[in-house]
């Protein structure tokens, strides 16, 4: 398993070369390419300040080459049970801002946003300036439109609006049993929000 940060150099210098695969054909789909879990853990007996400077050396790095190639990255916090630093969406825009790569914004994903901070809007209005993608899912990580969660999609889509944001909305189907049906069904019902709160 490749990382970018990893107490094994070697494994940070694999990983580095698949990310440049990766943004060499993001560079042919025009497309961005996303940082999430494959970033790393925080390396063992070391403070998680050590890792922080690590990935935003690494992050530097990757956003030089990314942007040779015209091609954005998007970083993305991750909740504490799946990885055991930068969860929160401060903690996400933190990195983000000390790379300083005019191509290097954020995800922002719904679930992890619910379990890490305290106010989902506030967050959300905090990022607006980096935010360049979102995952949809609910609190429960079901689809959006299965209406299993607390989430108020409704008022995240007026939120959306009101902050500008043009980017992407995505759902991984996580918990999805028939990924086709919950495509459909989460597609039809966004896109009725958007319709109604946005146009």
């Amino acid at each position: 398993k490749y990382t970018l940060i990893s107490p094994d150099k070697t494994i940070m210098e694999k990983a580095m070369q698949k990310l440049k695969k990766c943004i060499d054909i993001a560079e042919k789909m025009h497309c961005f390419v996303g940082i999430g879990l494959f970033r790393g853990a925080c390396i063992p007996d070391k403070p998680i300040r050590y890792s922080r400077d690590l990935l935003v050396d690494v992050l530097k790095d990757a956003a030089a080459y990314a942007k040779a190639k015209n091609v954005d990255l998007s970083f993305e916090a991750t909740n504490r049970f799946e990885i055991n630093f930068i969860n929160s969406t401060a903690e996400g825009m933190d990195i983000v801002e000390r790379v300083g790569a005019d191509n290097l914004g954020m995800t922002l994903d719904l679930f992890h946003i619910y379990l890490e901070d305290r106010n989902m809007y506030e967050a959300i209005t905090m990022a607006k300036d980096c935010v360049r993608h979102m995952h949809f899912s609910d609190s429960d990580r079901w689809p959006a439109g299965f209406s299993h969660g607390e989430i108020d999609f409704p008022a995240l889509i007026q939120l959306l609006h009101a902050i500008g944001f043009d980017g992407y909305l995505s759902e991984g189907l996580v918990r999805a049993e028939n990924a086709d049906e919950c495509a459909r069904v989460t597609a039809r019902y966004l896109k009725e929000l958007i319709g109604k709160y946005t146009i």
